[in-house]
């Protein structure tokens, strides 16, 4: 297996030292150099609103500041990398604005509110509000595959109702598209597969 070397690494630390943002310096302190979780979350605070959820250019190249999936579902990673418990104020919040979210028509939940079309973003993040509710059909697993992983690892604090619900869907559109998925499809069934219990994440 390749591995990096010593001198890549180096490399690399120095951009992240020099380059990246405080919550993913705070990150990489916590993975290599034994940095406090509290830093991440410190840092994790400039992103996060009232309701629970994530914006304010959490995903960089959309700069909603207002909640959205799109910038809760990238910085749940972070809380789930440095452990967090499900009672911190973050997790109980975000799990929250995921329960809150979620559409039960649709089974699922949409990436982004129209208020994103007023703010700077990459052209993949137009808003359409004439294709909104069929781009979840279509596209279910990105992002509702990843909120369904997140209240799996925190489902004390899930209705259980809902959570068998999310769950069933998810393997559901699964079996449907396994023989066509795609790169950053299969990325959101990876994280949903390390959070569900071993005998419904086995065919995944």
């Amino acid at each position: 297996m390749k591995t990096l070397s010593a001198e890549n690494f180096e490399r690399a630390r120095g951009f992240v030292k020099t380059r990246a943002r405080p919550v993913d310096q705070a990150l990489f302190a916590y993975t290599f150099e034994e940095g406090k979780p509290d830093e991440v979350w410190e840092a994790l605070n400039a992103f996060a609103n009232e309701d629970g959820g994530f914006g304010h250019g959490m995903e960089p190249d959309c700069r909603l500041p207002a909640s959205s999936m799109l910038g809760t579902i990238t910085a749940f990673p972070y809380l789930l990398q440095i452990h967090a418990p499900a009672d911190h104020p973050f997790v109980e919040k975000g799990i929250r604005y995921l329960i809150n979210t979620y559409d039960e028509n649709l089974r699922g939940w949409r990436m982004l509110p129209p208020e994103a079309n007023d703010h700077p973003r990459a052209i993949w993040w137009n808003y359409d509000p004439e294709k909104a509710d069929q781009e979840v059909l279509d596209h279910w697993n990105n992002p509702s595959a990843c909120a369904v992983a997140y209240l799996h690892r925190y489902s004390s604090l899930v209705p259980a109702d809902l959570l068998r619900e999310v769950t069933t869907k998810g393997i559901e559109e699964f079996e449907k598209k396994r023989e066509t998925l795609e790169g950053h499809d299969f990325l959101t069934y990876i994280e949903l597969a390390e959070e569900l219990p071993a005998d419904l994440s086995a065919p995944i």
